[in-house]
């Protein structure tokens, strides 16, 4: 009983705080749905299941796709990195230093922004034709 009372009162406060600093509620299930959607979709492209991409496993190009698939999360949805930590279940240390390493990879390779912009504009052209056929 004990935690959830502390849960409650956490999700009380974050609402308070909310509505102090005019922000819009948090949707966490909104990004969890675009979250999948990215996992989804990349792992489809690289050949591999979308547990790999959440796993822990270090091949490169496993990594690029988890890094990658948190930088477009981030792009699509502007979610905090503890929000995103929340939906790659990592903390947003390492959320961080995924967003960094894109950032680095991106200058030294710049090539690959044209396929970070090219992810950007599919995964928005599917978002709105899933939100035309509903």
């Amino acid at each position: 009983m004990y935690l959830e009372d502390r849960i409650a009162a956490l999700e009380s406060r974050v609402k308070d705080l909310e509505a102090e600093l005019g922000l819009p509620p948090f949707d966490g299930t909104a990004l969890a749905r675009r979250t999948y959607e990215v996992i989804r979709a990349l792992a489809s492209a690289g050949g591999i299941s979308t547990e790999t991409i959440l796993g822990r496993g270090r091949a490169a190009e496993t990594v690029w796709l988890r890094h990658l698939a948190i930088h477009l999360v981030w792009r699509l949805t502007g979610a905090s990195q503890p929000a995103l930590g929340e939906a790659f279940g990592m903390d947003h240390t390492s959320i961080g230093y995924a967003l960094a390493s894109v950032r680095e990879r991106l200058e030294l390779e710049p090539e690959r922004q044209k396929e970070v912009e090219d992810w950007v504009k599919r995964l928005e052209r599917k978002r709105r034709n899933d939100e035309n056929t509903r």
